[in-house]
């Protein structure tokens, strides 16, 4: 009798557990699924923001840009730093920053001549520096999208 009652007790074991692993199966898959989830979520929320912080920044720039010529010597400023051992021959601007790019490079250029080009064609904050060895492209949209870049790359990198 104690043998038929361990039998009996090894296979409702046995069954009770096989009974339940599906379930158990089940439960891990979808607390994995959860984790999964979770960090996709917190990724596509990480690049939406980026995208936002963007946005939000080209619109104060170009904002900043269109009221206040400092802005825009700032620019230029940052331009001509890096251009310091090349020869300008021209900068090409949208029209509505030509005063502005004009009286900047007076001030920032060190008695150099540049020729300032007003483009209708050109982006509100269009700014591209022309020399010997090629172009600058030093406008608004262009840094915007190289500090997306790392800022993107940053994000990927810390995943």
């Amino acid at each position: 009798m104690q043998e038929a009652y361990q039998r009996g007790y090894r296979d409702g074991e046995a069954a009770g557990r096989s009974a339940v692993q599906p379930v158990i199966d089940k439960l891990a898959q979808t607390i994995e699924s959860l984790a999964s989830l979770r960090h996709r979520a917190r990724r596509e929320a990480e690049a939406d923001l980026l995208k936002l912080s963007i946005a939000i920044a080209r619109r104060i720039i170009h904002r900043e840009l269109s009221v206040d010529p400092e802005a825009v010597a700032g620019l230029i400023r940052t331009a001509l730093d890096k251009l310091a051992s090349l020869e300008v021959h021209r900068v090409r601007v949208h029209p509505q920053l030509e005063p502005a790019v004009r009286h900047a490079l007076e001030r920032l250029a060190a008695g150099r001549q540049i020729q300032v080009v007003a483009e209708a064609g050109r982006a509100a904050g269009d700014v591209i520096f022309e020399t010997q060895r090629g172009n600058l492209d030093a406008s608004v949209e262009t840094q915007l999208d190289e500090i997306s870049r790392g800022l993107a790359d940053r994000l990927r990198g810390r995943r």
